[in-house]
């Protein structure tokens, strides 16, 4: 016979069991309280970042700091831990040989249900969304990728080969600070002076700089090609050299097949590339004559730098185009000075992030970094 407290000790027992198998879905992972783990204590230090012995431990308390600003901004996560680390890059660094640069990022480490289990547990391989700051470095700010070969070197004004990069569009402001867009995140940028570690190329040097690459391209069009034909020319009298009877012969048909091939791709690939640089150059030509002195000046801001198809607005998807200004950073101050600073957030649109990013714009002091700068 079942008594009152035999039924009631039994209820106890089961109901645990029962509540967690149904609170065990997606969508209470996503409600479930989170914590800010220890920012982890081996400090990721990029391989080659020479120079960086001695500052290290100033960097990292610099670094670490940020903690301090993104906690407040996101105390209570929501749906996910949050995973944290400092680093530091090469010093000097790829960017300017003035300043060290050191990096603390944050990452949501979301919660899931794991259906074999039926807990709900933290996915350590989520980690996309998050804020991150950059002291000193262009990292994930300036693209040179979206210049179409990766590098974005032209020949400027004359001058030796300098890398172009395309600025993030503009998104508004907030809290008095100008926002850029970053694929799926957002960016501030912190700089002294009022200037700006970049400048502006205006459309006449982008032309003539594109023109000059067409043309100085043009004539190694084939060369692939025509190292293939040498090979295979050489691969036939080898042939004659080496083997005897029908290998022989067999041999040779091969190759010859393949050289006749190579030499109709080149025939064709030679006219299409020149007819396709001719038509480039006349385009580019024509627009730097029949357009004035005052709208040569202006900013150039395209959508891809390797073809001219025209100058386009941000609005119109454009991106400005720069170059580092080598004369930003003061030579006057410390390595460890803060000489620019990036904040950059993201979401990967889930209802976690989302959360994540109202909040932190919402509660990040953007107002309060200014005051950092060169120290």
């Amino acid at each position: 016979m079942i008594t009152k407290f035999k039924l009631i000790a039994l209820v106890l027992v089961v109901l645990p069991t029962y509540s967690w198998a149904q609170t065990c879905t997606d969508q209470a992972a996503q409600t479930t309280k989170g914590k800010w783990r220890p920012t982890e204590s081996k400090t990721y230090i990029e391989k080659g970042a020479k120079g960086t012995a001695a500052l290290a431990p100033t960097l990292i308390a610099k670094a670490n700091q940020f903690r301090t600003f993104m906690e407040a901004a996101y105390p209570n996560p929501i749906g996910c831990d949050v995973r944290s680390y400092a680093s530091l890059s090469e010093f000097p660094n790829i960017d300017f040989p003035i300043g060290a640069g050191y990096t603390f990022e944050m990452s949501l480490i979301e919660y899931y249900c794991d259906k074999g289990t039926k807990k709900i547990q933290p996915n350590e391989y989520t980690g996309s969304s998050g804020a991150e700051m950059f002291a000193n470095t262009f990292e994930l700010f300036l693209d040179a990728s979206g210049t179409g070969n990766g590098e974005g070197k032209f020949n400027i004004n004359n001058g030796s080969e300098t890398t172009i990069f395309m600025l993030p569009r503009s998104a508004g402001t907030i809290k008095g600070q100008k926002v850029y867009t970053i694929n799926n995140g957002k960016a501030v940028l912190y700089t002294h002076d009022g200037k700006l570690p970049f400048k502006m190329i205006t459309r006449e040097q982008f032309l003539h700089a594109l023109l000059k690459k067409i043309k100085a391209a043009a004539p190694t069009v084939n060369n692939e090609m025509d190292e293939m034909e040498a090979y295979l020319l050489q691969q036939i009298k080898d042939a004659d050299k080496n083997y005897t009877g029908e290998l022989r012969d067999q041999m040779k048909a091969e190759l010859q097949r393949g050289l006749e091939e190579i030499r109709k791709q080149k025939q064709a690939v030679g006219s299409t590339s020149e007819e396709f640089t001719s038509e480039e150059a006349m385009e580019i030509e024509n627009y730097l004559k029949t357009h004035s002195k005052e709208d040569l000046q202006k900013p150039a801001s395209v959508r891809v730098t390797e073809v001219f198809r025209g100058f386009f607005t941000e609005e119109e998807e454009g991106n400005f185009l720069v170059i580092k200004d080598n004369t930003y950073m003061k030579k006057t101050l410390p390595a460890q000075a803060a000489q620019m600073i990036l904040i950059r957030w993201n979401s990967n649109g889930n209802t976690v992030s989302n959360d994540f990013l109202k909040k932190f714009e919402t509660s990040f002091p953007f107002d309060k970094i200014q005051a950092l700068i060169d120290k």
